[in-house]
């Protein structure tokens, strides 16, 4: 799990979800912005339709925030993210999703958006 100093506050969630690019995969949808503070904070939502029981989401936002912890700590991205799992994320192997959340992360760093983002 995350620290709580790098989680987003429910403030930086709103302004994610109102101005942030998004990135899309199979099973989730990444928001992001270039952080004000030069630090990173990112956050992990399960809607119902992903699972109907609060067990099954918290399980998908543990798994989130692990896999997202292995890959911040050789070099954390400056940003603010917040993750949306999709329906059919509930089957996902915990190094399935890590593969996902690395693959979005690296899309951040060099994809298409990457020129709104930080210019």
């Amino acid at each position: 799990m995350l620290p709580k100093k790098h989680r987003l506050t429910r403030a930086q969630v709103v302004e994610l979800v109102r101005r942030g690019a998004a990135l899309h995969s199979s099973h989730l949808t990444l928001r992001v912005l270039p952080s004000p503070d030069g630090s990173y904070h990112f956050g992990f939502t399960a809607g119902k339709k992903v699972s109907p029981g609060a067990v099954g989401r918290n399980r998908l936002r543990r798994r989130g925030y692990g896999a997202l912890e292995r890959l911040l700590l050789p070099s954390p991205p400056q940003l603010e993210g917040i993750f949306f799992f999709k329906p059919g994320s509930l089957t996902l192997t915990p190094s399935e999703l890590s593969v996902e959340i690395d693959s979005l992360l690296r899309l951040c760093r060099s994809g298409p958006t990457s020129v709104r983002l930080f210019s």
